[in-house]
């Protein structure tokens, strides 16, 4: 990711597939937190056809006992 052009309103980021995949996933598991920048990033992202990483079937764990 790198800045391509800024000006005093305005910044343009370049992004590749994958960084733009997971500032959208991290975007909307922030909500509102992310503000009204963040929301508005997200919605050119989806507008721009990013879509979130699909759920996992499942999450996975593992225990790893202490060691006594």
């Amino acid at each position: 990711m790198h800045v391509e052009t800024q000006d005093g309103t305005q910044v343009t980021v370049i992004l590749s597939a994958d960084e733009a995949v997971w500032t959208l996933h991290s975007l909307r598991t922030l909500g509102a937190d992310a503000g009204k920048e963040g929301t508005a990033l997200a919605e050119a992202l989806e507008a721009a056809g990013v879509k979130s990483p699909p759920r996992p079937d499942h999450e996975r764990s593992e225990y790893m006992p202490p060691k006594d």
